[in-house]
């Protein structure tokens, strides 16, 4: 199993630095995304997508980047599980971030997104 680095685009939005967004491709074979900073980033909304094939998928948190916990919805304040097609918005503030499927699953293949939001753009 191998860990799945993320792709990066920080132009996104008006261009004022205010916005950051990764995607993962993570697969039954390599389940777990890569760990990204997030400590700056007020707001995290993650969407996954893709053929589930019975995964499981969390949203975890780390402080020390090897101790990881799940993440709470900020709909619901429970932990995210998702088994299909959706999103979540995240409410900790850890130092990172990472998508993790913890049920493998057969065959998945699965895209997730995930866009964070500044709390003070920077001037341009």
């Amino acid at each position: 199993m191998a860990t799945v680095n993320p792709t990066s685009t920080e132009e996104v939005g008006n261009g004022d630095g205010s916005l950051i967004f990764y995607t993962w491709a993570l697969t039954s074979t390599n389940t777990d995304g890569a760990k990204v900073s997030s400590a700056e980033w007020a707001d995290r909304t993650w969407q996954a997508q893709g053929t589930w094939g019975g995964a499981t998928l969390a949203f975890e948190g780390s402080n020390d980047g090897t101790n990881w916990f799940s993440m709470s919805n900020a709909t619901s304040g429970s932990a995210v599980a998702l088994t299909a097609n959706g999103g979540a918005t995240t409410i900790e503030v850890p130092l990172y971030v990472r998508p993790n499927l913890t049920t493998a699953g057969a065959g998945a293949t699965i895209t997730v997104t995930l866009l964070m939001r500044r709390p003070q753009p920077l001037r341009v």
